[in-house]
C-alpha cells in the first residue's frame, strides 16, 4: 500500500500522488518524527489578586500598555463566574521582565494622584 510521506495517509493501490499534499507516494509508511519545540523560558510572577471589575480594569490597563497577562481563578471561582457573572479571586500574572512596569501601572491605577488646587 502506498503512503504519503508528508501526512502519513494510506492509499489504495493505483494511487501515485497524495490528494491533500500533492507529493509522490512512497511504498512504506513513513516514520513519524516527533516535533521538538524549544520555548523561551519566561517566568510569570503574580502581580495581583483582584475582585470583579477591578480585575477587568487591571487586565485592560496592562493589555493597553502591551504587557502580556495570564489570568487564573482558583478552585470553584471560575464556575461561580459562569453562574453569577462576577469574577472573584482573579490572579493576574505578568512576565518576569515586565513585572516592574506592570507594578507601577497598577499602583497609579489604585492610588491616583489628585491634582493640587
Amino acid at each position: 500500500m502506498p503512503w504519503c510521506p508528508n501526512c502519513s495517509t494510506e492509499y489504495r493501490e493505483g494511487y501515485n500522488h497524495c490528494r491533500d499534499c500533492g507529493v509522490v507516494l512512497v511504498a512504506e509508511k513513513p516514520i513519524q518524527k516527533k516535533a521538538i519545540t524549544v520555548a523561551k523560558k519566561t517566568g510569570w510572577l503574580l502581580l495581583a489578586t483582584a475582585q470583579g471589575i477591578e480585575a477587568s480594569l487591571m487586565s485592560n490597563l496592562l493589555r493597553d500598555n502591551n504587557i502580556p497577562i495570564l489570568t487564573k481563578q482558583r478552585g470553584i471561582d471560575s464556575y461561580l463566574q459562569i453562574i453569577t457573572g462576577i469574577a472573584n479571586n482573579v490572579e493576574i500574572y505578568v512576565p518576569e521582565e515586565e513585572f516592574c512596569k506592570a507594578q507601577e501601572l497598577i499602583q497609579v491605577m489604585l492610588n491616583p494622584v489628585e491634582p493640587e488646587a
